[in-house]
């Protein structure tokens, strides 16, 4: 076993700082290994270390500026630290660069509810749902979810209602 997959197994055991410790062997002094940094980011956002989180991803995307994964996961953490300009950008990369993930659009439609521009997050929300055949039904009742919530807040109590019907069906 590599040092990469030894640091993998250290971090799903919960060993954040071995973890760390690997990778940091693996690209210290002159190394610049993407996944590692990659990994890192993760291990940071596990820390609850968001700022060098989303350091160590910016990092990856410059070296790899294709890379959906990297993009999604500064998203998921941009969208965490209520960043949502940045993380609406980082969701947008995502799906340019993998259109059907259903996470990114979800992730998508939050940044831009929490910008006010619910009817562009209804939009993603209702891409997920029409995909429902192909998506994890979590994917998919997350969306009924959401959807719901724009409903409500917006005072159209009786469509978010079937909504939450929806997403607690998708559930049980």
């Amino acid at each position: 076993m590599n040092l990469f997959e030894q640091a993998i197994q250290q971090m799903l055991l919960g060993n954040t700082a071995q973890a760390r410790q690997l990778c940091e062997q693996i690209l210290f002094p002159e190394n610049v290994e993407p996944k590692a940094l990659h990994l890192l980011g993760l291990i940071a956002f596990q820390e609850k270390k968001h700022t060098q989180a989303i350091d160590y991803l910016s990092q990856v995307l410059k070296l790899q500026p294709d890379n959906a994964d990297a993009y999604f996961n500064q998203g998921q953490i941009l969208l965490l630290t209520q960043q949502y300009v940045l993380a609406e950008k980082a969701f947008a990369r995502t799906l340019q660069l993998v259109p059907e993930m259903g996470q990114a659009q979800l992730g998508l439609a939050q940044a831009l509810a929490y910008l006010g521009q619910s009817d562009a997050a209804l939009l993603h929300l209702k891409k997920v749902i029409a995909k429902r055949d192909v998506l994890p039904a979590d994917d998919v009742a997350l969306a009924f979810l959401h959807k719901g919530m724009l409903y409500c807040a917006q005072g159209v109590h009786q469509k978010a209602l079937q909504c939450f019907d929806q997403a607690i069906n998708l559930n049980t």
